[in-house]
Order: C-alpha cells, then sequence, then structure tokens
C-alpha cells in the first residue's frame, strides 16, 4: 500500500508489532466501557503498549476511542470520555478518532449527551490545547499511587500538566513544575494548589484534571 501511493502516509487499526515498519500511523483501538469489568485503564496499557512498539520506528501514534454505547457496550460518560481522551494523549498519541459516529447499530448525534460531551466540551479543548500537544516539550511525570497518570506539555511561557486518576479511590498528587500562577480548565470538580513550584492535591476518583501553570 505504501508503495503504491507514498504520498499519503498508512493507517493501521488496530496496530500491533506485526505491522512495525508497514505503517506510518498506528491507530489501536480499545473500548471499555461496559464490558464487563474492564475500566478505562484498559485505554492507557492500550495506547502505551502500542507507542512503546511504534514510535521507535517512527511511527507515530493516534488512538481511536469508545464513543458509542451497543450489545454489550454503554455510552461513556463525559468524565469516562475525558479522561481516556488524555489518557491517549499521555501515551504520546497525536492524533484522536471517536468511534462511531455512524454505523449499523449506532449514530451518536441521537445520543445528545455523549454527542455534547465530545462536540462542545472535549473536542474543542483538545483543539486548544493542540498547540502545545503538537509542538510543546512533553515529559510524563511520575506517580506512585495506581491508576494515576499524568504528564506535562511546555510551551512557550505554559506549562500544562494533566492527572488522570482511573482507580476507585482518590489519589494525593505533587508535582515539581515551577512557575508562578496555576489555572485550573473546567471539567474537573478536583482542586489543586501551586506552592513554591510545586503542583499538590488530591484527585477524585475517575476525575481528570487539567492545570495551566505560567511562569
Amino acid at each position: 500500500m505504501k508503495a503504491a501511493d507514498p504520498e499519503h502516509p498508512a493507517l493501521i487499526v488496530p496496530a500491533g508489532s506485526d505491522y512495525n515498519f508497514s505503517t506510518d500511523i498506528a491507530a489501536p483501538d480499545d473500548y471499555p466501557v461496559g464490558l464487563g469489568d474492564e475500566t478505562i485503564e484498559s485505554v492507557y496499557t492500550c495506547i502505551k503498549s502500542t507507542a512503546d512498539e511504534h514510535v521507535p520506528c517512527g511511527n507515530t501514534v493516534w488512538a481511536v476511542l469508545q464513543a458509542y454505547g451497543y450489545l454489550i457496550w454503554k455510552d461513556p460518560t463525559f468524565k469516562e470520555s475525558r479522561a481516556m481522551t488524555y489518557l491517549s494523549l499521555l501515551c504520546g498519541a497525536k492524533g484522536l478518532i471517536w468511534y462511531t459516529y455512524y454505523d449499523i447499530y449506532y449514530k451518536l448525534p441521537d445520543h445528545p449527551q455523549l454527542w455534547s460531551a465530545l462536540k462542545d466540551k472535549i473536542v474543542p479543548e483538545v483543539k486548544k490545547l493542540s498547540p502545545a500537544l503538537m509542538d510543546g516539550k512533553y515529559e510524563m511525570l511520575a506517580t506512585k499511587a495506581p491508576g494515576l497518570h499524568a504528564g506535562k506539555w511546555t510551551y512557550g511561557k505554559y506549562t500544562y500538566v494533566a492527572v488522570v486518576n482511573t482507580w476507585d479511590e482518590p489519589a494525593r498528587f505533587g508535582f515539581k513544575i515551577g512557575g508562578d500562577q496555576a489555572r485550573m480548565w473546567p471539567g474537573s470538580d478536583t482542586a489543586a494548589k501551586l506552592s513554591g513550584g510545586v503542583l499538590t492535591g488530591t484527585i477524585n476518583a475517575g476525575d481528570t484534571m487539567l492545570v495551566e501553570v505560567t511562569k
């Protein structure tokens, strides 16, 4: 396929190690909401393992995220959708696809709660953050609590810190970020404090926090 059309990037879903050198974009898909005992932690595991396999080969990683609920699956809530989005970004995903807009079982606009969460909240937020996501300097932040994932993107005078707690209990965090002022982006019920360049707080179960730190 790449030989037949070298002008366009090749994308493969799903993206196992068998395709390391036969694609340009690896786009794993993981749909955990409503699937038995699965949790959104599986999204992090899925995207991270793909990134570990493909990025060293020079490939870009995208993520295909759940945006449906039929048969055994359930519509993700706003919190679940936002968490899956940032879990993917924390793994280094450079593109996001939400499946599905329309297929024989499901039409997303017919599900106003999920449709609005994506169209009116999550996608505009990612678009606003996209310069930092694409061109900023990314660093994964070390965490101690199970199911707690964090990272930061530095772009100009701003540092954007994302924290996701996939666990079913609150988790404390503390990261040395630097900066003088911190502003919470909407969408989280977690409070964070910046003091002496250290960002601290307790993130609630299932929550996703995005903080803008200014130098």
